[in-house]
């Protein structure tokens, strides 16, 4: 693997215990976020509620984090505590030992960055070298106040698109903690209990570069674990509600979940975040919840050796590890490889109908005359529209012989931000609520069922005479109650990722019943190779640039070929959504999304459409690309949908 190990190893070098990675515990700390109150080193004002130069506050927190530290060490526990100015600067000033002496006692200081206390306002807007010079002021203050390991963790700054670039190159090395600030909400595809590589950062409102694993990435991403996303998006009203064992019963919940789900085969991760004095409570027996949780459900996990505490950097150190001690795979040079390809469109433009099915009507053609054909995922209210408005369409997609598969938006039940009521009611409840949403029609006004009609995975099973082959469901707290419906209404394979992560020696995996697609790459985005602090960027987007052929996507599926280092031939999944051809952004996302990207309650905006249309020659450049790279692959590759990697599979066993 070309990445910085020795560096990173060299760090870790300094951490005293060693995990044994992949036998199925989930490791499991604590995070401690400082905030930026009163005025910071930067000269900016991140929190007007307090200020820690103010001695009686600072005071007050610094006792509390004496006392958390106290009460997780009775557990066996440590914390990863990330301080920022001007905290770290009144300790300096002060002379106060207290993150030295935490870190003696095993605990982790790390950095909690307010890109705004410490960047000022629309720091998104900044060049990477000031964010560079900001977190290494905020690293220098941590190390002059006492701290003697390495600095190698980072919360905040999430909605910079070179978060990872500037975080890189101010020397820190592990991520995690992403959540939006503007709306306090975690998007679907950073939750998960393994850690991974990022891509890319947050672009242009999508985590999905940030989403991906790239084993050549110099940062690592450690997810919270199996999460609620929902609930904690909603944390200040549970509080409210139902106090801090309410909260602490979401957690536990979210554990236990964690626990379950463990895979010895990987390094399985768990943590959540407090505050200075956020968990003491009722002042007359301060920190019961707290003490609770962890008497109740963490201690008997460790005992039992299922949970291990550990910090940020010794997770970051076992997934390092567990990198390194995977099975040695033989490399064989294959400079010619075949490869076998999947062209993927997604369809879901309900705010463009129109426009829509002329491009499917347009992709249809292009693999009609080169003699391949495609793997279109729609989601019913698209498929329910077609019928009323471009029956047409309908024909067209059963006459070609195209692959049917599904997948969902929202309003629907299941899509995160969405689920809000599946958490309120019994398992047998949410088995039947979810297989309703597969079966009736979804109205999107209201996001209420009609249980008149046709809906769902159901829809799609009916109009095309077959059910959908492939079935996404990518939230991971509703995937284990979906995917045996889905299996028991005919479909065959799931996913588990998006275009990286097939196993070398098995390519072929399954998830209760469902083959899991697989793919080792995709030709969706990627960097430039000549600038070592570019992102990956879409190809779609590029196309009328000054960088055009650097993200050319057949050049790049060719280079990819080229360097192909396997036993086997790869599996490529080529994704699109039918709109990137024509517009810039998701076009439905307003209609069930307020600005801050914060779900709406219905009735719901569908008449509204916000589309911003690509100019006709961009378009047409796209699809230019686009057919260049289906007749490169149609002459060199074997061109396969969900349906020929089904039978592959059944046929390996």
């Amino acid at each position: 693997m070309k990445k910085s190990i020795f560096m990173l190893l060299l760090f870790f070098l300094l951490i005293p215990i060693a995990f044994a990675a992949g036998n199925g515990e989930v490791l499991f700390t604590i995070g401690v976020h400082v905030e930026p109150f009163g005025e910071t080193y930067q000269g900016f004002t991140g929190n007007n509620n307090n200020s820690y130069w103010n001695a009686v506050f600072f005071k007050r927190h610094c006792d509390d984090l004496k006392k958390l530290a106290d009460l997780v060490e009775k557990y066996g526990g440590k914390l990863t505590i990330q301080v920022q100015s001007p905290f770290t600067e009144v300790l300096i000033e002060s002379k106060d030992t207290l993150l030295s002496d935490l870190e003696k006692r095993g605990h982790e200081i790390a950095l909690h960055f307010h890109e705004d206390a410490h960047l000022g306002p629309k720091s998104e807007n900044l060049p990477i070298s000031d964010w560079v010079k900001a977190m290494k002021e905020e690293i220098d203050l941590i190390k002059n106040a006492g701290v003697k390991n390495p600095v190698l963790y980072w919360s905040g700054g999430n909605l910079y698109p070179n978060l990872l670039v500037a975080a890189e190159q101010a020397g820190l090395k592990i991520y995690g903690d992403w959540k939006n600030p503007r709306s306090q909400t975690v998007e679907e595809e950073l939750t998960g209990l393994h850690p991974w590589r990022p891509a890319g950062g947050f672009e242009n409102g999508s985590a999905e570069n940030l989403s991906q694993d790239n084993p050549e990435g110099t940062i690592i991403y450690l997810p919270q674990g199996i999460t609620d996303a929902e609930a904690f998006g909603n944390k200040t009203n549970i509080v409210k509600q139902e106090g801090l064992e309410g909260w602490l019963d979401v957690i536990a919940k979210d554990l236990r979940d964690t626990v379950e789900n463990a895979d010895p085969d990987k390094i399985n991760v768990f943590h959540f975040t407090v505050h200075p004095g956020e968990m003491v409570g009722d002042i007359k027996n301060p920190y019961y919840d707290l003490e609770r949780f962890l008497r109740e459900e963490v201690k008997p996990l460790t005992n039992s050796g299922k949970v291990r505490w550990a910090t940020f950097a010794e997770k970051a150190k076992a997934y390092e590890e567990w990198e390194e001690e995977k099975p040695e795979i033989p490399q064989v040079a294959n400079n010619n490889s075949k490869g076998k390809i999947t062209f993927v469109i997604n369809v879901h433009d309900i705010a463009n109908v129109n426009e829509s099915a002329d491009t499917i009507e347009r992709f249809i053609s292009i693999f009609e005359k080169y003699g391949v054909k495609g793997d279109f995922y729609f989601t019913a209210p698209i498929v329910q529209l077609y019928m009323e408005q471009r029956p047409d369409i309908i024909q067209l997609i059963k006459s070609s012989g195209m692959t049917v598969s599904y997948h969902f938006r929202p309003p629907h039940i299941a899509y995160t931000g969405f689920d809000r009521p599946l958490q309120k009611i019994s398992e047998d409840r949410q088995i039947k609520m979810l297989r309703d949403f597969e079966t009736f029609r979804l109205d999107l006004k209201t996001g209420k069922l009609d249980f008149s009609q046709s809906g769902g995975f159901t829809l799609l099973k009916e109009v095309f005479g077959k059910a959908p082959i492939c079935a996404s469901a990518l939230n991971p707290l509703w995937k284990p109650i979906q995917l045996p419906i889905y299996l028991e209404m005919g479909a065959k394979m799931t996913l588990m990722y998006h275009e990286g992560g097939t196993l070398m020696e098995n390519p072929y995996e399954w998830e209760q019943g469902l083959l899991i697609r697989p793919s080792d790459f995709g030709v969706t985005s990627w960097k430039d190779p000549q600038d070592p602090n570019s992102k990956d960027k879409f190809w779609w987007n590029m196309v009328c640039t000054r960088q055009s052929e650097i993200y050319r996507p057949t050049n790049y599926l060719k280079e990819q070929l080229e360097s192909w280092q396997g036993i086997r031939d790869p599996f490529i999944t080529v994704i699109i959504h039918e709109n990137n051809t024509y517009a810039d952004g998701q076009t439905w996302y307003p209609m069930f999304h307020d600005s801050k990207g914060n779900p709406l309650k219905p009735p719901y905006k569908t008449e509204l459409n916000l589309t911003k249309f690509r100019p006709l020659e961009e378009s047409e450049k796209i699809w230019q690309y686009y057919e260049e790279l289906v007749k490169f692959a149609s002459n060199n590759m074997e061109v396969i949908t969900s349906e020929e990697i089904y039978e592959m599979a059944v046929k390996s066993e």
